[in-house]
């Protein structure tokens, strides 16, 4: 689990204290780890949000047959944080059985993602207009919400 270890680290830059020891090259290096901290923390929030789907959502996107680039994206970014393969999904085709075998999401623990697939979910996503998404699919912008 990851956020024991973000926890951790947080307590260690505590204990540092801002000014790094009074070492200057190690408080630009603090600062740094507690920016990075932060944003892992924003990161996970994020994809807590994301794992609210209902069946119809799922259904709706598993009736797609060529889906807009947009809402590939999104169910992209979800089926990696389910832990599938990038060149699993980067086709349609093969998104729709990943979709079929998805049951809850909500048991689903974000502490056990890898920071590296959370952060190229976050990427996949980075590039998405909320409001357009919404526009062209309700169960692919819950995905995203």
């Amino acid at each position: 689990a990851w956020s024991p270890l973000l926890a951790e680290a947080e307590s260690h830059l505590a204990a540092i204290g801002p000014d790094g020891c009074g070492q200057p090259q190690l408080a630009t290096e603090v600062e740094r780890c507690r920016e990075l901290v932060k944003r892992e923390r924003r990161l996970r929030k994020r994809l807590i949000h994301q794992l609210d789907v209902d069946s119809k959502s799922l259904l709706e996107l598993r009736g797609y047959a060529d889906p807009d680039q947009l809402v590939h994206q999104s169910v992209m970014a979800m089926l990696l944080l389910l832990g599938n393969y990038e060149k699993r999904v980067r086709k349609w085709k093969r998104c729709q059985p990943l979709l079929k075998d998805i049951k809850t999401l909500s048991q689903m623990d974000v502490n056990d993602i890898h920071p590296e697939i959370a952060a190229r979910a976050e990427q996949l996503l980075a590039g998405i207009d909320p409001r357009e998404l919404r526009l062209r699919s309700a169960a692919a912008w819950a995905f995203y919400d």
